[in-house]
């Protein structure tokens, strides 16, 4: 079985997974902070987009 692929960010080695987890904490934090609607927006079809290409992955 292959290794997962991993993005070595600040010597951090992260998965897809780890980062679409980071980035929907995120997007959480700023709907906490009362962003603007368009940045989360913008955000959300971002995430939804890695989402799907996890889910790919996956299966």
């Amino acid at each position: 079985m292959r290794k997962p692929y991993v993005i070595n960010s600040d010597g951090e080695f992260k998965t897809l997974q780890d980062c679409v987890e980071q980035m929907a904490l995120g997007i959480a934090d700023d709907v906490a902070n009362d962003e603007k609607i368009e940045k989360i927006q913008s955000e959300c079809k971002i995430l939804d987009s890695l989402t799907i290409a996890l889910l790919a992955i996956k299966n």
